[in-house]
C-alpha cells in the first residue's frame, strides 16, 4: 500500500514540477500516438516497412471498426495481411513509398481488388498512426480512414 501511495505522489510531483509525463496507453488499452522525440525513429523520415508489421485498429468513416494484421509480403518489400470486419475477412497487400505514403489493396475474394487505401503517416505519431482515404472499387466516393497501431509483431 505504501508503494502505491509513493508511486502516486512521485507521479503527481513530477507533473507539478513541469516534468513531462508520457503515457502511450489509451483508455481502450491500445497504444496511442506519441509525441515526437529523440527516440522516435520516424520523426523525420518515412517509416520502414517492417515497422508496419503488427495489429492495427481500423476506422473507416461510416463503417464498423475493424482490425488489420500486417506482416512481410513474401514476394516484394511490402506488407501482406488480413482485414477483419464484423461482416468478414479481406486480404490486404501494399507498401510504403519514399514520402511515407502507405498504399494498400484490399481483396474480399482473394483475386480482385475490392478497395484501395492511401494513407500517410501522421507527424508526431512515431509511425503508430496513418490517416487518409479508403475507396471501394467502382465507387467514386473516398471515405476518411485511420489506422492506429495496437501492437507490433514480435521479432
Amino acid at each position: 500500500m505504501k508503494t502505491l501511495v509513493a508511486t502516486f505522489l512521485i507521479a503527481a510531483c513530477a507533473g507539478c514540477a513541469g516534468v513531462p509525463v508520457q503515457n502511450d496507453a489509451q483508455s481502450d488499452g491500445s497504444a496511442g500516438p506519441t509525441r515526437k522525440s529523440a527516440d522516435c525513429a520516424h520523426a523525420s523520415s518515412p517509416p520502414e516497412v517492417d515497422t508496419l508489421y503488427g495489429r492495427w485498429q481500423v476506422r473507416i468513416d461510416g463503417q464498423p471498426d475493424a482490425t488489420a494484421e500486417l506482416g512481410p509480403h513474401p514476394e516484394y518489400a511490402g506488407v501482406r495481411g488480413r482485414l477483419t470486419r464484423p461482416s468478414g475477412v479481406a486480404q490486404l497487400a501494399g507498401d510504403v513509398d519514399d514520402e511515407g505514403t502507405l498504399a494498400l489493396d484490399e481483396s474480399e475474394d482473394g483475386r480482385t481488388i475490392s478497395a484501395t487505401w492511401t494513407l500517410t503517416v501522421q507527424p508526431d505519431s512515431c509511425g503508430k498512426e496513418f490517416k487518409g482515404t479508403w475507396q471501394h472499387a467502382g465507387d467514386e466516393a473516398k471515405r476518411p480512414a485511420v489506422i492506429t497501431l495496437i501492437s507490433r509483431a514480435p521479432g
